[in-house]
């Protein structure tokens, strides 16, 4: 039921499985041979400083308590460091969306996407998220916030002339009706 194990040199193993949702990520593990549980509770977004979080605090039990995984803490906060670094160079790249280039995707989109225009932002909502886009220097877009944030977002036509969204790497979405 979506638990994972994993064995480790010596015949220790551990039990887990984790979550994530906007603004918050969890981590819950097992090590029975060990007698031992951890559970790692955050109110950070996944990407790019949730997950490393819980994987920096079960790494170092792992190696402080039983020898396993020796030196991969400091491995975890290098790479949270540089993912944190490519977020913020993304970031120094990204514009403000032009609501001119913008105006002909608004509308509804299937799976229950739809793209709108909230004030100064463009924003790409689905179910309870809403997530601003920003623009980047070759025409895509990039989400700001949330979930997926630092994402690729690219806005096209079909060609049969319909707006899409391609939230790329994950799925395409072609627009149901403009905000009329």
């Amino acid at each position: 039921m979506g638990w994972i194990r994993e064995e480790y040199k010596g015949g220790s193993s551990l039990v887990w499985h984790n979550g994530a949702f906007d603004g918050f990520t969890a981590f819950v593990g097992f090590l029975p041979q060990h007698d031992l549980g951890l559970t790692v509770l955050n109110n950070m977004t996944a990407g790019p400083a949730g997950i490393w979080f819980y994987t920096y605090v079960l790494n170092l039990v792992l190696s402080e308590r039983f020898g396993l995984n020796v030196g991969v803490p400091d491995k975890v906060l290098a790479t949270e460091a540089s993912a944190l670094d490519d977020l913020r160079t993304l970031g120094s790249k990204a514009k403000p969306v032009s609501f001119s280039v913008v105006a002909p995707y608004l509308g509804y989109y299937e799976g229950g996407y739809s793209l709108v225009r909230e004030g100064r932002d463009v924003v790409l909502n689905n179910s309870s998220r809403a997530v601003p886009l920003q623009v980047m220097p070759d025409g895509s877009y990039v989400m700001s916030e949330g979930f997926m944030v630092g994402a690729a977002v690219k806005l096209a036509r079909e060609a049969d002339g319909t707006p899409h969204i391609e939230i790329v790497g994950i799925e395409t979405v072609r627009r149901t009706t403009g905000l009329g």
